[in-house]
Protein backbone atom coordinates (compact mmCIF):
# COMPACT_ATOMS: atom_id res chain seq x y z
CA UNK A 1 0.00 0.00 0.00
CA UNK A 2 2.71 2.10 1.24
CA UNK A 3 4.38 1.92 -2.56
CA UNK A 4 1.03 2.94 -4.35
CA UNK A 5 0.93 6.25 -2.10
CA UNK A 6 4.53 6.95 -2.77
CA UNK A 7 4.02 6.05 -6.74
CA UNK A 8 0.62 8.37 -6.67
CA UNK A 9 2.29 11.10 -5.03
CA UNK A 10 5.49 11.39 -7.30
CA UNK A 11 2.54 10.95 -10.13
CA UNK A 12 0.75 13.80 -8.37
CA UNK A 13 3.96 16.33 -8.19
CA UNK A 14 5.05 15.83 -12.12
CA UNK A 15 1.60 16.46 -13.12
CA UNK A 16 1.50 19.87 -11.00
CA UNK A 17 4.58 20.92 -11.92
CA UNK A 18 5.71 20.17 -15.27
CA UNK A 19 2.25 22.31 -16.32
CA UNK A 20 3.44 25.46 -14.08
CA UNK A 21 6.80 25.08 -15.95
CA UNK A 22 5.34 25.24 -18.84
CA UNK A 23 3.47 28.36 -18.07
CA UNK A 24 6.54 29.88 -16.65
CA UNK A 25 7.96 29.58 -19.61
CA UNK A 26 5.14 30.66 -21.69
CA UNK A 27 5.12 33.73 -19.81
CA UNK A 28 8.47 34.51 -21.15
CA UNK A 29 9.31 34.07 -24.99
CA UNK A 30 5.87 33.34 -25.92
CA UNK A 31 3.79 36.01 -24.11
CA UNK A 32 6.74 38.76 -25.27
CA UNK A 33 5.76 36.83 -28.60
CA UNK A 34 1.78 37.57 -28.21
CA UNK A 35 2.40 40.94 -27.08
CA UNK A 36 4.27 41.26 -30.26
CA UNK A 37 1.44 40.39 -31.87
CA UNK A 38 -1.18 42.16 -30.47
CA UNK A 39 0.81 45.75 -30.84
CA UNK A 40 1.61 47.31 -34.09
CA UNK A 41 5.10 46.06 -35.52
CA UNK A 42 8.60 48.46 -34.61
CA UNK A 43 11.59 48.97 -36.55
CA UNK A 44 12.75 45.80 -35.88
CA UNK A 45 9.54 43.12 -35.94
CA UNK A 46 11.18 42.18 -39.17
CA UNK A 47 14.22 41.14 -37.86
CA UNK A 48 12.68 39.55 -34.58
CA UNK A 49 10.27 37.30 -36.83
CA UNK A 50 13.64 36.20 -39.36
CA UNK A 51 15.78 35.04 -36.59
CA UNK A 52 13.07 33.29 -34.33
CA UNK A 53 11.31 31.75 -37.54
CA UNK A 54 7.90 33.56 -36.86
CA UNK A 55 5.23 35.21 -39.09
CA UNK A 56 5.97 38.38 -40.31
CA UNK A 57 3.66 40.57 -39.01
CA UNK A 58 0.85 41.31 -41.82
CA UNK A 59 1.25 45.37 -41.11
CA UNK A 60 5.55 45.60 -41.78
CA UNK A 61 5.09 45.28 -45.77
CA UNK A 62 2.83 48.07 -46.49
CA UNK A 63 4.78 50.21 -43.71
CA UNK A 64 7.63 49.94 -45.58
CA UNK A 65 6.65 50.50 -48.55
CA UNK A 66 4.78 53.73 -47.69
CA UNK A 67 8.38 54.45 -46.15
CA UNK A 68 10.37 54.20 -48.95
CA UNK A 69 7.52 56.11 -51.02
CA UNK A 70 8.35 59.14 -48.92
CA UNK A 71 12.29 59.34 -49.10
CA UNK A 72 12.12 59.28 -52.80
CA UNK A 73 11.22 62.41 -52.05
CA UNK A 74 13.71 63.78 -49.45
CA UNK A 75 16.74 64.26 -50.38
CA UNK A 76 17.84 64.07 -46.25
CA UNK A 77 16.64 60.84 -43.85
CA UNK A 78 17.75 59.62 -40.63
CA UNK A 79 20.19 57.06 -41.69
CA UNK A 80 19.47 55.10 -38.69
CA UNK A 81 15.98 54.98 -39.38
CA UNK A 82 16.84 54.27 -42.90
CA UNK A 83 18.97 51.46 -42.22
CA UNK A 84 16.36 50.04 -39.57
CA UNK A 85 13.89 49.74 -42.48
CA UNK A 86 16.56 48.15 -44.90
CA UNK A 87 16.68 45.66 -42.16
CA UNK A 88 13.23 44.70 -42.05
CA UNK A 89 13.11 44.66 -45.76
CA UNK A 90 16.05 42.41 -45.75
CA UNK A 91 14.49 40.32 -43.23
CA UNK A 92 11.15 40.15 -44.95
CA UNK A 93 13.37 37.41 -47.64
CA UNK A 94 12.88 40.34 -50.15
CA UNK A 95 15.93 42.45 -52.58
CA UNK A 96 16.79 45.89 -51.87
CA UNK A 97 14.90 46.53 -55.11
CA UNK A 98 11.70 44.98 -54.76
CA UNK A 99 11.19 48.41 -51.79
CA UNK A 100 11.48 50.97 -54.20
CA UNK A 101 12.25 52.63 -57.86
CA UNK A 102 15.30 54.06 -56.39
CA UNK A 103 18.39 52.33 -55.62
CA UNK A 104 18.57 51.80 -51.65
CA UNK A 105 21.99 50.66 -50.69
CA UNK A 106 23.73 53.47 -52.97
CA UNK A 107 22.03 55.91 -50.75
CA UNK A 108 24.33 54.46 -47.82
CA UNK A 109 27.69 54.77 -50.16
CA UNK A 110 27.52 58.71 -50.49
CA UNK A 111 29.27 61.27 -48.60
CA UNK A 112 26.57 62.72 -46.97
CA UNK A 113 24.57 59.81 -46.20
CA UNK A 114 26.04 59.14 -42.70
CA UNK A 115 26.40 62.80 -41.45
CA UNK A 116 24.79 63.35 -38.33
CA UNK A 117 24.16 60.47 -37.35
CA UNK A 118 26.67 59.40 -35.09
CA UNK A 119 28.56 56.53 -34.54
CA UNK A 120 25.20 54.18 -34.13
CA UNK A 121 24.77 55.40 -38.38
CA UNK A 122 27.90 53.93 -38.88
CA UNK A 123 27.33 50.55 -36.95
CA UNK A 124 24.04 50.89 -38.38
CA UNK A 125 25.28 50.94 -42.26
CA UNK A 126 27.49 47.89 -41.68
CA UNK A 127 24.86 46.09 -40.47
CA UNK A 128 22.78 46.64 -43.72
CA UNK A 129 26.06 45.98 -45.72
CA UNK A 130 26.14 42.22 -43.91
CA UNK A 131 22.71 41.83 -44.15
CA UNK A 132 22.53 42.73 -47.92
CA UNK A 133 25.41 39.83 -48.87
CA UNK A 134 26.81 42.06 -51.10
CA UNK A 135 29.87 43.33 -52.32
CA UNK A 136 30.03 47.00 -51.79
CA UNK A 137 32.92 48.57 -53.70
CA UNK A 138 35.89 49.97 -51.53
CA UNK A 139 35.59 53.10 -54.09
CA UNK A 140 32.96 54.48 -52.23
CA UNK A 141 33.10 57.23 -49.99
CA UNK A 142 31.03 55.14 -47.36
CA UNK A 143 32.76 51.82 -48.25
CA UNK A 144 33.07 48.90 -45.21
CA UNK A 145 36.57 49.99 -44.57
CA UNK A 146 36.40 53.54 -44.73
CA UNK A 147 33.60 52.67 -41.85
CA UNK A 148 35.72 50.52 -39.93
CA UNK A 149 38.54 52.91 -40.00
CA UNK A 150 36.08 55.27 -38.58
CA UNK A 151 34.68 53.27 -35.50
CA UNK A 152 38.32 52.58 -34.42
CA UNK A 153 39.43 55.87 -34.54
CA UNK A 154 36.44 56.66 -32.47
CA UNK A 155 37.59 54.35 -29.86
CA UNK A 156 38.35 56.80 -26.57
CA UNK A 157 41.91 55.66 -24.45
CA UNK A 158 39.31 54.10 -21.79
CA UNK A 159 38.25 51.55 -24.50
CA UNK A 160 34.33 52.51 -25.05
CA UNK A 161 32.97 54.80 -27.69
CA UNK A 162 30.42 57.62 -27.68
CA UNK A 163 28.13 58.92 -30.14
CA UNK A 164 30.15 62.25 -31.25
CA UNK A 165 33.86 63.01 -30.40
CA UNK A 166 34.14 64.35 -27.09
CA UNK A 167 31.12 62.64 -25.67
CA UNK A 168 31.24 60.84 -22.80
CA UNK A 169 31.65 56.52 -23.88
CA UNK A 170 27.67 55.30 -23.86
CA UNK A 171 27.29 51.32 -23.39
CA UNK A 172 25.03 51.21 -25.90
CA UNK A 173 26.62 52.83 -28.15
CA UNK A 174 29.77 50.76 -27.61
CA UNK A 175 28.33 47.72 -27.80
CA UNK A 176 26.41 48.48 -31.02
CA UNK A 177 30.13 49.53 -32.22
CA UNK A 178 31.28 46.12 -31.41
CA UNK A 179 29.12 43.82 -32.73
CA UNK A 180 29.36 45.81 -36.05
CA UNK A 181 33.13 44.69 -36.01
CA UNK A 182 32.59 41.09 -34.98
CA UNK A 183 32.42 40.30 -39.28
CA UNK A 184 35.11 41.89 -39.50
CA UNK A 185 37.47 40.78 -36.27
CA UNK A 186 39.56 38.06 -38.44
CA UNK A 187 42.49 41.40 -39.14
CA UNK A 188 44.74 41.93 -35.40
CA UNK A 189 44.02 45.24 -35.49
CA UNK A 190 39.80 45.41 -35.22
CA UNK A 191 41.00 42.35 -32.97
CA UNK A 192 42.60 44.84 -30.59
CA UNK A 193 39.97 47.38 -30.49
CA UNK A 194 37.41 44.92 -29.47
CA UNK A 195 39.57 43.46 -27.26
CA UNK A 196 39.70 46.58 -25.53
CA UNK A 197 36.30 47.85 -25.48
CA UNK A 198 34.99 44.75 -24.15
CA UNK A 199 37.14 45.31 -21.36
CA UNK A 200 35.45 48.60 -20.96
CA UNK A 201 32.52 47.06 -21.39
CA UNK A 202 32.39 44.67 -18.57
CA UNK A 203 33.50 47.45 -16.31
CA UNK A 204 30.07 49.11 -16.90
CA UNK A 205 27.78 46.18 -15.50
CA UNK A 206 25.50 47.46 -12.35
CA UNK A 207 25.44 44.70 -9.42
CA UNK A 208 21.80 43.55 -10.37
CA UNK A 209 23.26 42.53 -13.71
CA UNK A 210 21.99 45.73 -16.02
CA UNK A 211 23.75 47.89 -17.88
CA UNK A 212 22.83 51.63 -17.48
CA UNK A 213 22.08 54.66 -20.03
CA UNK A 214 22.71 58.09 -18.40
CA UNK A 215 23.10 56.25 -15.30
CA UNK A 216 19.66 54.74 -14.93
CA UNK A 217 19.19 51.23 -15.81
CA UNK A 218 18.18 50.45 -19.61
CA UNK A 219 16.78 47.85 -21.64
CA UNK A 220 18.23 49.07 -24.48
CA UNK A 221 21.62 49.16 -23.43
CA UNK A 222 21.08 46.00 -21.44
CA UNK A 223 20.10 44.01 -24.50
CA UNK A 224 22.69 45.72 -26.86
CA UNK A 225 25.37 44.58 -24.28
CA UNK A 226 24.19 41.10 -24.10
CA UNK A 227 24.03 40.75 -28.08
CA UNK A 228 27.76 41.90 -28.03
CA UNK A 229 29.00 39.35 -25.50
CA UNK A 230 27.10 36.75 -26.90
CA UNK A 231 28.32 37.01 -30.58
CA UNK A 232 31.83 37.11 -29.40
CA UNK A 233 32.18 33.64 -27.13
CA UNK A 234 35.22 33.35 -25.99
CA UNK A 235 34.87 36.60 -24.19
CA UNK A 236 32.30 34.77 -21.68
CA UNK A 237 34.96 32.89 -20.60
CA UNK A 238 36.30 35.87 -18.72
CA UNK A 239 33.06 38.05 -18.37
CA UNK A 240 31.82 36.89 -14.93
CA UNK A 241 28.78 38.57 -14.94
CA UNK A 242 27.33 37.38 -18.29
CA UNK A 243 25.19 34.70 -16.97
CA UNK A 244 23.98 37.67 -14.32
CA UNK A 245 23.47 39.93 -17.81
CA UNK A 246 20.88 37.21 -19.02
CA UNK A 247 18.32 36.99 -16.35
CA UNK A 248 18.81 41.27 -16.00
CA UNK A 249 17.25 41.33 -19.00
CA UNK A 250 14.18 39.74 -17.38
CA UNK A 251 14.04 42.03 -14.94
CA UNK A 252 12.62 44.07 -17.80
CA UNK A 253 9.72 42.42 -18.62
CA UNK A 254 5.90 43.12 -18.10
CA UNK A 255 3.24 41.12 -17.04
CA UNK A 256 1.52 41.84 -20.55
CA UNK A 257 4.61 40.29 -21.72
CA UNK A 258 6.54 43.10 -23.40
CA UNK A 259 9.46 45.08 -22.28
CA UNK A 260 10.09 48.29 -20.85
CA UNK A 261 13.09 50.86 -21.44
CA UNK A 262 13.50 51.54 -17.52
CA UNK A 263 12.81 48.87 -14.74
CA UNK A 264 9.51 49.12 -13.98
CA UNK A 265 7.87 51.44 -16.74
CA UNK A 266 5.75 51.09 -19.77
CA UNK A 267 6.06 48.38 -22.31
CA UNK A 268 6.98 49.25 -25.93
CA UNK A 269 6.94 47.24 -29.03
CA UNK A 270 10.17 48.83 -29.99
CA UNK A 271 12.42 48.03 -26.56
CA UNK A 272 10.81 44.41 -26.95
CA UNK A 273 11.97 43.90 -30.54
CA UNK A 274 15.26 44.95 -29.23
CA UNK A 275 14.87 42.42 -25.97
CA UNK A 276 13.58 39.60 -28.10
CA UNK A 277 16.76 40.31 -30.80
CA UNK A 278 19.12 39.98 -27.51
CA UNK A 279 17.50 36.63 -26.80
CA UNK A 280 17.82 34.61 -29.86
CA UNK A 281 21.18 35.35 -30.28
CA UNK A 282 21.98 34.83 -26.67
CA UNK A 283 20.06 31.23 -27.35
CA UNK A 284 21.83 30.67 -30.55
CA UNK A 285 25.23 32.88 -30.44
CA UNK A 286 24.67 33.36 -33.73
CA UNK A 287 25.27 37.06 -35.21
CA UNK A 288 21.87 38.66 -35.95
CA UNK A 289 22.91 40.85 -39.03
CA UNK A 290 23.44 38.37 -41.57
CA UNK A 291 21.43 38.28 -44.89
CA UNK A 292 18.19 36.07 -43.91
CA UNK A 293 18.95 32.69 -45.79
CA UNK A 294 21.82 32.33 -43.50
CA UNK A 295 19.02 31.46 -40.43
CA UNK A 296 17.42 27.84 -40.49
CA UNK A 297 13.56 28.26 -40.79
CA UNK A 298 13.36 32.22 -41.20
CA UNK A 299 9.83 33.39 -42.69
CA UNK A 300 10.24 35.28 -45.76
CA UNK A 301 6.43 36.18 -46.37
CA UNK A 302 3.59 37.36 -43.71
CA UNK A 303 1.21 34.26 -43.05
CA UNK A 304 -1.64 35.80 -43.19
CA UNK A 305 -3.02 39.33 -43.62
CA UNK A 306 -5.20 38.88 -40.20
CA UNK A 307 -3.81 39.13 -36.72
CA UNK A 308 -3.27 35.89 -34.95
CA UNK A 309 -5.62 34.26 -32.91
CA UNK A 310 -4.53 35.59 -28.73
CA UNK A 311 -4.93 32.36 -26.76
CA UNK A 312 -4.93 33.13 -22.76
CA UNK A 313 -2.34 32.14 -21.08
CA UNK A 314 -4.54 30.31 -18.02
CA UNK A 315 -6.31 28.42 -21.12
CA UNK A 316 -3.01 26.93 -22.31
CA UNK A 317 -2.67 26.27 -18.63
CA UNK A 318 -5.53 24.17 -18.70
CA UNK A 319 -4.65 22.03 -21.48
CA UNK A 320 -1.54 20.91 -19.88
CA UNK A 321 -3.37 20.65 -16.57
CA UNK A 322 -6.27 18.38 -18.23
CA UNK A 323 -3.82 16.13 -20.47
CA UNK A 324 -1.89 15.44 -17.46
CA UNK A 325 -4.98 14.47 -15.73
CA UNK A 326 -5.99 11.81 -18.28
CA UNK A 327 -2.31 10.74 -18.22
CA UNK A 328 -2.46 10.06 -14.10
CA UNK A 329 -5.38 8.32 -15.03
CA UNK A 330 -4.46 5.86 -17.52
CA UNK A 331 -0.87 5.31 -15.72
CA UNK A 332 -2.92 4.30 -12.44
CA UNK A 333 -5.05 1.86 -14.60
CA UNK A 334 -2.01 0.20 -15.73
CA UNK A 335 -1.03 0.53 -12.46
CA UNK A 336 -4.16 -1.99 -11.58
CA UNK A 337 -3.90 -4.06 -14.36
CA UNK A 338 -0.47 -4.59 -13.38
CA UNK A 339 -1.09 -6.07 -9.83
CA UNK A 340 -4.12 -8.37 -10.67
CA UNK A 341 -1.50 -10.22 -13.66
CA UNK A 342 1.73 -10.30 -10.92
CA UNK A 343 -1.58 -12.33 -8.40
CA UNK A 344 -2.57 -14.41 -11.10
CA UNK A 345 1.40 -15.17 -12.55
CA UNK A 346 1.75 -15.69 -8.54
CA UNK A 347 -1.11 -18.49 -8.01
CA UNK A 348 0.20 -20.68 -11.52
CA UNK A 349 3.54 -21.02 -10.17
CA UNK A 350 2.77 -23.12 -6.50
CA UNK A 351 3.02 -26.31 -5.95
CA UNK A 352 -0.35 -28.39 -6.37
CA UNK A 353 -1.35 -28.71 -3.14
CA UNK A 354 -0.57 -25.15 -1.84
CA UNK A 355 -2.74 -23.31 -4.77
CA UNK A 356 -5.45 -25.83 -4.12
CA UNK A 357 -5.00 -24.37 -0.29
CA UNK A 358 -4.77 -20.82 -1.94
CA UNK A 359 -7.84 -21.43 -3.84
CA UNK A 360 -9.93 -22.93 -0.80
CA UNK A 361 -8.79 -19.62 1.03
CA UNK A 362 -10.46 -17.46 -1.77
CA UNK A 363 -13.89 -19.72 -2.31
CA UNK A 364 -16.82 -19.19 -0.07
CA UNK A 365 -18.21 -22.25 1.25
CA UNK A 366 -21.76 -22.41 2.89
CA UNK A 367 -21.64 -23.64 6.94
CA UNK A 368 -23.68 -26.94 5.72
CA UNK A 369 -21.89 -27.75 2.60
CA UNK A 370 -19.23 -30.77 3.25
CA UNK A 371 -16.44 -32.01 1.28
CA UNK A 372 -15.49 -35.36 1.31
CA UNK A 373 -13.01 -37.51 -0.56
CA UNK A 374 -12.80 -40.76 -0.80
CA UNK A 375 -9.84 -42.74 -2.52
CA UNK A 376 -11.18 -45.60 -5.29
CA UNK A 377 -9.25 -47.87 -6.52
CA UNK A 378 -10.50 -49.84 -10.30
CA UNK A 379 -9.50 -52.52 -12.60
CA UNK A 380 -10.29 -52.60 -16.02
CA UNK A 381 -11.79 -55.76 -17.54
CA UNK A 382 -10.47 -58.23 -20.23
CA UNK A 383 -13.33 -58.03 -22.70
CA UNK A 384 -11.90 -61.40 -24.21
CA UNK A 385 -12.70 -63.43 -21.02
CA UNK A 386 -16.05 -62.01 -20.35
CA UNK A 387 -17.91 -65.11 -22.88
CA UNK A 388 -15.89 -67.62 -20.49
CA UNK A 389 -16.57 -66.36 -17.47
CA UNK A 390 -20.40 -66.08 -18.58
CA UNK A 391 -20.23 -70.01 -19.56
CA UNK A 392 -18.90 -70.72 -16.45
CA UNK A 393 -21.35 -68.67 -14.57
CA UNK A 394 -24.44 -70.51 -16.57
CA UNK A 395 -22.49 -74.17 -15.95
CA UNK A 396 -22.73 -73.35 -11.85
CA UNK A 397 -26.51 -72.45 -11.79
CA UNK A 398 -27.37 -76.02 -13.84
CA UNK A 399 -25.17 -77.84 -11.25
CA UNK A 400 -25.80 -76.31 -7.33
CA UNK A 401 -23.71 -77.81 -4.85
CA UNK A 402 -25.52 -80.04 -2.38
Amino acid sequence: MSKKISLSLITVTIILLFPIYAFAEMTGLEKARQYLEANPPGPRSAVVSSLNGWPIHPEVQPALEKQFHQWEREDEFSAVEYELAMLSLLKTGQSLSDGSNMDLLSRLYVQNALDGSGLEGISGALYVYNASGQEISQSQPNSPNSLLDRITAAQQESGGFAQTAGDVPNVKVTAQALTALYPYSHTSDIRSTIEHGLKWLISQQNSDGTFSDNKISSCSATAEALITFSVYQPAQTFFSGYNRLQTALDLFQNEDGGYSETLGGVSSPETTELAMVAVYTAESGTFPYYAPEYYPGYTPEPESTSQPTEESPWFIYGKFFFGFILIFFLIYLLLLITVKIGKFAEKKKLPGSLAAQAEKKNTAFSEDTIQMHIPMQAEIPNFDQIPEQESEMGHSDNNPSS
